[in-house]
């Protein structure tokens, strides 16, 4: 019997806390599995209490609340693992999400065929309500890659790990405010030797609200990302070869950005685009003179 926890970390989102939790329950595994939720409430005011309790006394014992009054991403994450220390494997996805039927029975069918250490899968953008240059620009288009492809990156948004993983590792409070703790938990998993790779058909779908579909936020996000992946390389590989080749990157990024900003002329998006390079090649930089982006605060 594969015994599996479903992570899923919450703050202030009733409404969709409700709606990934009950997509998440539907799941339907084969008969050698079982699983269970395990939802960190990362409000001080415990706002997502009720609601769990709710939908917690449809689905008894299935679902499990914890409260992590310390705000922090990675300190949430960290309470998620040490509360599914039980479990053979450790699914993750966010409260802005909901599982598309067949997702949880995919991520293991993947797991038991190739034998990972993790698996991940694409998250589809749900808008609320995007202008046409956001579409047309493909800022939140899916990652795509073969079924059972190895790969590089994958996010807590939607994966499934082995127990061990969640047993021995755990995530940096110094990205608590800044995002990047999931680059950087994984990355260090990943240059132990462990193996990650793609479940195409295990699908989950992510609200992308209005105040994500704008120009300034789009770009923002660029920069912290850039931010982030280059604190991760500069924390694991200290030295000065990092820091040349990611200055390399963010000097190509901006000089790049700048001389394709022209072909804004034909298209909004192009200009978004080129100035999200930049926007990168310049969290990239502050990253190497030890600035960081607070995404959370």
């Amino acid at each position: 019997m594969k015994n599996i926890g479903i992570c899923m970390l919450t703050y202030k989102r009733p409404d969709w806390l409700s709606k990934a939790l009950l997509s998440v329950l539907s799941q339907e595994v084969d008969a050698d599995c079982q699983f269970s939720v395990v939802v960190i409430d990362n409000d001080p005011d415990a706002s997502a209490a009720s609601t769990v309790a709710e939908i917690s006394n449809r689905f008894p014992p299935r679902v499990r609340y914890f409260h992590e009054p310390q705000k922090g991403i990675a300190r949430a994450r960290n309470r998620a693992l040490s509360e599914a220390q039980e479990f053979d494997f450790v699914c993750s996805i966010d409260d802005d999400e909901f599982a598309l039927p067949g997702w949880l029975r995919q991520l293991v069918q993947i797991q038991t065929e190739t034998g990972a250490d993790v698996v991940c899968g694409p998250v589809i953008p749900e808008f609320e309500n995007a202008p046409e240059w956001v579409r047309k620009g493909g800022f939140f288009a899916p990652k795509t890659h073969l079924n059972r492809a190895a790969i590089r990156w994958v996010a807590t948004n939607n994966l499934i790990m082995k127990g061990e993983i969640a047993r021995n590792y755990r995530f940096d409070t110094r990205f608590d405010k800044t995002s990047g703790e999931d680059t950087h938990f994984f990355e260090r998993v990943r240059m132990d030797g462990k193996r990650f790779v793609w479940a195409a058909d295990a699908k989950v779908v992510e609200i992308v609200p209005a105040g994500r579909t704008t120009a300034r936020w789009i770009i923002d996000r660029a920069r912290s990302t850039a931010n982030r992946v280059t604190r991760t390389m500069l924390y694991l590989r200290p030295g000065l070869r990092t820091r040349i080749i990611r200055a390399g990157k963010a000097m190509g990024g901006l000089i790049v950005g700048a001389v394709t900003l022209p072909r804004g002329l034909f298209g909004f998006h192009y200009a978004v685009k080129s100035r999200a390079l930049m926007a990168r090649g310049l969290g990239t930089f502050s990253a190497l003179f030890n600035r960081e982006h607070k995404y959370y605060d």
